[in-house]
């Protein structure tokens, strides 16, 4: 029985997918470097976000202290693109309806994650925002575990939502069960080698995850 969802937010709950990678166009534009890509970004994405970094520039010659906070600054200005996940406010509700109490769990700075979600008018469906400190996508299965152990809730009632390997090897961290999107930052083939279920979108997930409840 799931009681408790602990949400990834970037390619999640929000689709922006087509932000980051027109961010990661301009900074390779500046640099005289070839354009990546929907496809390209799904194979080379990584966690820590170093690892994709590193396959696309020298970090030598431009450290991740750099990369970063421009990586920040065109993603603010490609914004436009992203939008909440195809299905998520029917998913959100629908699991608030059964009872189950939902947080997220994400590399994105806290503060970042709350002004989107009031932004788009889904706040008041979270009992708790665990973001990132940094912006190097690091230690999410700590934190993850954490919360588990503060809140005092079976492993075996949680499922981890995400669209990255990284959020199943979380979930396999954690002890919970986890469900994959195809559409978000990385390839179906990827997500699918982890074992995990994996869904062409949240409409897809929350009819299959609802049986659960």
């Amino acid at each position: 029985m799931t009681t408790h969802i602990i949400w990834d937010f970037n390619g999640t709950l929000i689709d922006d997918l087509d932000a980051s990678v027109a961010s990661v166009n301009d900074m390779l534009g500046r640099r005289g470097l070839p354009p990546i890509t929907r496809e390209r970004y799904h194979a080379l994405i990584a966690v820590p976000i170093v690892r994709f970094y590193e396959q696309l520039f020298d970090l030598e010659a431009t450290p991740m202290d750099v990369l970063m906070p421009e990586f920040q600054v065109g993603y603010e200005q490609h914004f436009d693109l992203a939008h909440p996940g195809d299905g998520a406010l029917e998913a959100l509700e629908g699991f608030r309806r059964a009872g189950v109490h939902q947080v997220v769990l994400s590399s994105l700075r806290t503060e970042r994650i709350e002004l989107i979600l009031a932004k788009y008018g889904l706040t008041n469906y979270f009992g708790q925002i665990m973001g990132a400190d940094d912006d190097l996508c690091s230690e999410k299965a700590t934190r993850g575990l954490c919360w588990l152990q503060e809140s005092g809730v079976e492993p075996q009632n949680v499922l981890v939502i995400g669209d990255l390997v990284h959020d199943f090897e979380v979930a396999q961290a954690l002890g919970a069960r986890c469900a994959l999107l195809g559409c978000g930052h990385q390839g179906t083939r990827e997500l699918a080698a982890t074992g995990a279920p994996v869904y062409p979108d949240l409409h897809a997930l929350y009819e299959t995850e609802r049986a659960r409840l």
